[in-house]
């Protein structure tokens, strides 16, 4: 009999915590992702809200409980920065463009909240680095000529932009 007395107890304990913080007080992990631009200095950017809950001890002693941490990963490798908070968080980073390959490349981001939910969101750019090259035909000469031309690099946050070699 004790023990049902017990038992009844903690349920009745729950419910109230359950009165208290509202049967509408949990909401789902989700995750975000902004990448912006293709060229020179790309800001990624990976939000996320955590799914909160209620934990209760033995004793019927309850809290709120809604932490996690996002991650945000490059064409599948691991994780190139996080984050972590309560209720949310925001991980960012600036990547260097003319440090990336031609081609396409996915950022991901990924939250893990407290009790082992996920969720994700990804954002795929197209990185063309290929500079713009101008070189001015002098035509048809005899004795000597100057060759004149431009060319335009992409922008690289971080070293040379790149080189001129005449041949």
């Amino acid at each position: 009999m004790n023990r049902h007395k017990k038992t009844a107890s903690i349920l009745l304990t729950l419910l109230v915590h359950l009165f208290a913080f509202g049967f509408g007080s949990a909401w789902a992990t989700s995750a975000t992702i902004n990448v912006s631009g293709n060229e020179g200095a790309i800001t990624v950017s990976a939000s996320a809200t955590f799914m909160q809950d209620t934990h209760c001890d033995n004793k019927g002693n309850c809290w709120a409980v809604n932490s996690g941490v996002v991650y945000i990963y490059q064409d599948g490798s691991g994780p190139i920065t996080w984050a972590s908070g309560n209720g949310s968080a925001t991980a960012t980073i600036i990547v260097d463009s003319g440090a990336l390959s031609q081609g396409a490349h996915t950022f991901k981001a990924i939250a893990r909240d407290h009790e082992g939910g996920s969720a994700s969101d990804s954002q795929t750019i197209t990185i063309d680095n290929t500079p713009t090259v101008t070189v001015n035909s002098p035509g048809q000469v005899t004795g000597a000529f100057d060759i004149t031309g431009t060319a335009t690099f992409k922008e690289r946050v971080y070293g040379s932009e790149g080189s001129i070699r005449l041949y």
